[in-house]
């Protein structure tokens, strides 16, 4: 289902999490929890980003928003596992500690100056970016975005298992 209230849409699965194998949970991520389904919130997100996103993450919740987060743009709804920001969001530890259960951030940059790593590394929570999405493509071209997209999507999914990513904290 898709949601949309103001500048957010929110995408509900239904599908439960199952575990890695019998009787055990991955040991990263946030499906460590029985029960769970990962929680996930897309910032600075334009409609064809949503629309690309939205089939990789069909057992996952997901709130899709247009607005950057930062201290002055805080969603009501705060408890998600993971978050995805573009370079103009900015994750100070007020923004962070804002998000109790947050325990991986997705930046879809090279760059990540505007996450506050030291507050992530303290709270345990996992940093990835894009290493590169294409030294010989300019930065606007759909096949850079749909790089960015793709190692963003990777990214979540390998911590959600509990496997290597392109970690920087």
């Amino acid at each position: 289902k898709v949601h949309q209230t103001g500048g957010i849409l929110l995408t509900t699965a239904s599908a439960a999490a199952e575990p890695a194998a019998e009787g055990s949970w991955p040991t990263g991520g946030c499906l460590g929890k029985r029960d769970a389904t990962m929680r996930a919130a897309f910032f600075e997100v334009q409609d064809g980003e949503r629309r690309y996103l939205a089939p990789s993450f069909a057992d996952v919740e997901v709130e899709y928003i247009s607005e950057p987060l930062d201290d002055a743009h805080l969603p009501a709804t705060r408890d998600f596992d993971c978050i995805s920001v573009f370079v103009y969001s900015r994750l100070t530890e007020k923004v962070l500690n804002a998000f109790p259960q947050l325990r991986m951030v997705a930046t879809r940059s090279t760059g990540y100056d505007h996450v506050d790593t030291k507050t992530c590394a303290h709270r345990a929570i996992a940093v990835a970016n894009v290493p590169t999405y294409g030294e010989n493509t300019a930065f606007n071209s759909r096949e850079a975005q749909q790089r960015i997209l793709d190692t963003t999507v990777e990214n979540l999914r390998a911590w959600q298992n509990g496997q290597s990513l392109n970690r920087v904290v």
